[in-house]
């Protein structure tokens, strides 16, 4: 199964031990890519190190092959995705998508980008701020429940106020909405859902 991710997008319609899997398989990449970010950074600042010294020595040449490959890594270690390790919308769709119960396969989307890297849905001035406005859907799961489609889509509202240079305020919650048999059902939480909370929500257990 090739990756699930393709850019800051999860789009994929597989079983739930499949989805699962590449889930797991992105924590993976993202221990990988945190250890090799550590590992560059030291290596640019020794090579920035050795570099002073090659200049002292008059071994510009040197010092010119040097800050080509430092340079190199310097890149490669800024284009890698550590975060990925500790992303928690991964973590809450691998435990959640199992408590489905799904009788088949799931459609699963997902956006990972943090949603104040997007232009806010709606700015309002404010004492003399800006208070700013964000509605990002980042998780839709479409899958049959005892011969039932069910959708479930996980929605962040944000509010930030901002004064020009720096937040001063934030406020954060989550609305799940479930859709099924021709009803549906909602659910506000204002922190990070638990998994296995609204595993109990979704199935009334």
């Amino acid at each position: 199964m090739t990756e699930l991710l393709e850019g800051t997008t999860i789009r994929r319609e597989a079983t739930v031990q499949e989805l699962v899997a590449g889930l797991n398989a992105l924590h993976e990449r993202g221990r990988r890519e945190e250890l090799h970010q550590r590992i560059g950074c030291m290596l640019t600042v020794l090579g920035v190190m050795a570099g002073a010294i090659l200049v002292a020595l008059g071994l510009y040449w040197a010092m010119g092959v040097l800050g080509v490959l430092v340079l190199g890594i310097y890149y490669y270690a800024s284009s890698l995705d550590p975060e990925l390790a500790d992303e928690p919308r991964i973590r809450f769709a691998s435990a959640l998508l199992p408590a489905l119960e799904a009788d088949g396969p799931v459609h699963l989307w997902m956006e990972l980008n943090a949603y104040d890297m997007a232009i806010a849905d709606e700015n309002e001035p404010v004492d003399g701020g800006v208070r700013a406005r964000w509605v990002q859907p980042w998780m839709t799961a479409r899958y049959r429940h005892g011969g039932v489609e069910r959708v479930l889509e996980v929605v962040l509202e944000a509010e930030q106020q901002q004064d020009g240079i720096k937040v001063v305020s934030e406020k954060v919650r989550h609305v799940l909405a479930l859709e099924a048999g021709g009803t549906k059902r909602r659910l506000e939480l204002d922190e990070f859902p638990d998994p296995a909370a609204v595993a109990a929500w979704i199935t009334g257990r």
